[in-house]
């Protein structure tokens, strides 16, 4: 099966709690950022569950999607599938351009001493 891939909107109904995150890493003897985080989320009607490590959400992600369960609010997440089952990553709407990451120039520091200071 070819990897799929869609973006959505979606309302939250479930996060894989902190305390759970920790405990699973206790019990197996990981880094709590090792541990998969699950969500329920839903689509319309229809209700779906996905996950991906604590890692690739980071902490402002997580954050943001234990906020977005609390509120209700839909979130824009990215949503990939192949054979081996789903992940998701929240969708990030910054558009960045090729001429943005070189907008600032490098300086250049010389910082070689001179070779007359070894004599």
């Amino acid at each position: 099966m070819e990897k799929k891939r869609t973006e959505l909107d979606v309302v939250i109904t479930a996060v894989t709690s902190p305390n759970r995150i920790a405990a699973i890493a206790e019990e197996q003897a990981i880094n709590p950022q090792e541990v998969f985080v699950r969500i329920n989320f839903k689509v319309g009607e229809k209700e779906f569950t996905s996950s991906n490590k604590l890692r690739f959400l980071g902490q402002e992600g997580y954050q943001k999607l234990l906020d977005a369960k609390e509120s209700g609010d839909p979130v824009k997440i990215t949503l990939t599938m192949n054979d081996k089952g789903s992940l998701f990553y929240l969708a990030n709407d910054m558009h960045v351009e090729v001429a943005d990451l070189f907008s600032t120039p490098v300086e250049r520091v010389d910082n070689r001493a001179s070779i007359a200071d070894l004599f």
